[in-house]
């Protein structure tokens, strides 16, 4: 079986574990290759997307659907289900579904969990078992990888801080975030310290002292944007958005809980 992964979208978190997994079981992986997207983003079907990073994500889609039997996707939401913030965004809160419903005629998609805690093992067992249809090579394959299906955060990308810049804190969804973003930040008056930079269950942790009706993913931003008010050394900050409607409450969310400035700047914008 020909098994493709969308890799626009936390593929740090949850890539290494579920390829290793899938692999094992004798899955041939399919990641997207810039060549494979092509003209995707130009597909008229991906321009009622309004989210720059959707966009791509669904361009990756299209390019691997008449390649491969089954579409592995990340559960953004990670099971929550929230009436607030990216809670109401079907891109975020039924991803696959979306998909599905804006582009069609996928093979079949399942949405895998992006964050490796014990409760994973059910998820994996179900994606084994539709791959091998054998329950005793379903188990014995689960139990090689288990080990692997344990947390442990590794920062992505290094960040190289100049004590004489000003620091300005650098948030949003944590897919548009990461290292890829954040290099195309750069200024010679100030220094950026990303959200990236902190492990997301710290951030949630942090943000669960003031909320609790917040998808991950929004918890994530708040988290850092407490840390980053705490933080003397940190100016201002910088919330990084992309044309969809839960992006503009999170950055008037976040505005109304900080005490110093806080801006927005538009991914799309950002990369171009």
């Amino acid at each position: 079986m020909r098994v493709g992964f969308i890799t626009q979208l936390l593929w740090n978190r949850y890539g290494s574990f579920w390829k290793k997994l899938l692999k094992d079981a004798g899955a041939e992986i399919v990641l997207p290759e810039p060549g494979m997207v092509g003209s995707g983003p130009d597909d008229y079907r991906l321009q009622k997307i309004p989210s720059f990073i959707f966009r791509l994500s669904a361009a990756q889609a299209l390019a691997l659907r008449d390649d491969v039997d089954l579409l592995i996707v990340p559960d953004l939401s990670e099971g929550v289900e929230v009436n607030r913030g990216a809670g109401q965004d079907p891109w975020v809160a039924q991803f696959s579904e979306t998909l599905q419903s804006v582009v069609g005629r996928f093979p079949q998609i399942l949405s895998v969990p992006v964050s490796l805690t014990p409760t994973i093992k059910g998820r994996a067992i179900e994606v084994l078992q539709h791959i091998l249809q054998d329950s005793a090579r379903v188990r014995r394959v689960w139990e090689r990888n288990q080990a692997y299906a344990r947390y442990r955060w590794r920062q992505e990308g290094v960040q190289e801080l100049t004590s004489n810049y000003h620091l300005v804190g650098f948030i949003g969804q944590p897919w548009v975030v990461g290292a890829q973003s954040l290099r195309y930040f750069k200024s010679d008056s100030y220094s950026v310290l990303s959200q990236s930079t902190f492990d997301p269950q710290v951030l949630r942790r942090e943000a669960s002292t003031v909320e609790s009706e917040l998808l991950p993913s929004d918890m994530e931003a708040l988290g850092a944007a407490r840390l980053f008010n705490r933080r003397g050394d940190v100016t201002r900050l910088i919330v990084v958005a992309d044309r969809i409607s839960s992006d503009d409450w999170l950055v008037r969310f976040i505005q109304r809980k900080s005490h110093k400035p806080v801006e927005s700047v538009q991914l799309e914008d950002l990369l171009n």
